[in-house]
């Protein structure tokens, strides 16, 4: 059962040509543009710059301050 969906599927994409050059090409292109697009963070060169933030503190200040540092630490 299973054989033949995928046989009667591979028939339909062969005479298609326009699905089998999307199903040929698209991985390559997509390999191509990620790979450009993530180059500087794969090699180790990107750096983070420091971001300034605002906190709205609606109760203890000291425990608030203590948040924020546990979550930027962890």
């Amino acid at each position: 059962m299973l054989i033949s969906m995928i046989w009667k599927d591979l028939l339909v994409i062969l005479k298609d040509k326009k699905s089998l050059i999307i199903t040929l090409c698209m991985p390559a292109i997509l390999t191509t543009i990620l790979g450009f697009a993530f180059q500087g963070m794969m090699s180790g060169g990107l750096s983070m710059d420091r971001a300034n933030i605002a906190v709205v503190s609606l109760g203890s200040r000291e425990r608030d301050i203590e948040r924020i540092r546990e979550f930027l630490d962890g």
